[in-house]
């Protein structure tokens, strides 16, 4: 639990960007988050509440945590309308950095 409080703390340090999801996003100019956790991975925050609720199910065993993972069948889509609105805003930076990196997982080239 504490490695995924050191993921999340990395992944929020590296995202200046960081807009909760009930408020509206600025409109001003952001900046691509590249390093830290994104160095790995599209989404860290969205890796990061699977495990946890995961890790909550395997050391409590109460079945009603397990079955938050639910919800997470709609980060696909989420990520995947995210990830449109930044290749509207970053057009080709954006692209040359998705294909470096995985969605939900590292991509093994080049890490090796």
């Amino acid at each position: 639990m504490w490695l995924l409080g050191v993921w999340v703390s990395i992944t929020f340090i590296y995202n200046v960007n960081y807009t909760a999801c009930f408020n509206q996003m600025k409109e001003e100019k952001y900046v691509l988050a590249t390093g830290g956790t994104y160095k790995y991975v599209r989404h860290p925050a969205y890796i990061a509440g699977v495990f946890e609720i995961l890790y909550i199910f395997l050391a409590t065993g109460v079945w009603a945590i397990f079955f938050g993972v639910i919800g997470f069948l709609a980060l696909p889509y989420q990520a995947k309308e995210e990830e449109k609105t930044l290749r509207e805003i970053y057009g080709d930076i954006y692209v040359d950095y998705a294909s470096k990196t995985g969605r939900f997982l590292p991509k093994l080239r080049g890490m090796i």
